[in-house]
């Protein structure tokens, strides 16, 4: 809560400011570069869908002056699919994360544009990723499944927004197209590992599960298109 009031005193809402709507954004994005490190660092690729909801108010100072400015306070709820090869084995799963995100907008060029800089904080993150490969046991081989699930909080994702007013409303709400450049840090603290392997050859199974704890982390800057509604 502390941090939360020193962002709010720095934006001038050291009272209570006015309501000004709500911001609902659709967003699906695509990673240019990014790395997982899960005890070796390892190239990785994210495709990602969000939904976020933010209550917004008007600031009494800003940054550009021109009363067009406002605070923004909400969540966002991401998911998406990644993929990373590891020891030469691709992995591909799921990403999941919430956050809470706390920022700035504002509407320039005749409120045709809107800007927006919110930075959005990890409460929660859950990563399962799938393999398959081939091994040897005691001189059979074996053909393996693995499933690796990573859970944990924390780090953040700093997304820098433009876009651009249409002339279309759902309801009240305006329509705002728009992209965005991210840059995403994702930590994880545990992880639980599955292993079947199976003998073509005799049927034989063997599986291991073990759960570890660690510091692990994904990186990952990425370009998306957003649809926001603000009303």
């Amino acid at each position: 809560m502390t941090r939360l009031r020193l962002i709010l005193l720095a934006f001038g809402l050291g009272s209570a400011p006015a309501f000004a709507g709500v911001a609902v954004d659709l967003s699906f994005g695509q990673s240019i570069s990014g790395s997982i490190n899960t005890g070796t660092s390892s190239p990785l690729s994210q495709q990602s869908f969000a939904l976020s909801g933010d209550y917004v108010g008007n600031l009494s100072r800003g940054l550009l002056g021109g009363g067009n400015e406002r605070w923004s306070l909400g969540l966002g709820l991401y998911t998406g699919q990644v993929s990373y090869s590891a020891g030469g084995v691709k992995n591909t799963g799921g990403n999941f994360f919430l956050t809470a995100r706390t920022g700035w907008m504002a509407f320039v060029g005749g409120k045709n544009w809107l800007l927006q800089l919110t930075p959005e904080f990890v409460l929660f993150s859950r990563m399962s990723v799938a393999s398959y490969s081939q091994t040897t046991i005691d001189g059979e081989n074996f053909q393996s499944a693995s499933l690796s699930t990573y859970s944990g909080n924390g780090s953040i994702r700093v997304p820098i927004y433009v876009g651009k007013k249409m002339n279309w409303k759902l309801g009240r709400a305006e329509l705002f197209l728009g992209g965005s450049l991210s840059t995403l840090i994702q930590s994880f603290s545990q992880r639980n590992d599955t292993v079947v392997a199976t003998s073509p050859s005799t049927g034989k199974v063997n599986s291991i599960e073990k759960n570890t704890s660690g510091s692990y982390q994904l990186q990952a800057m990425s370009l998306s298109f957003h649809l926001t509604f603000i009303l």
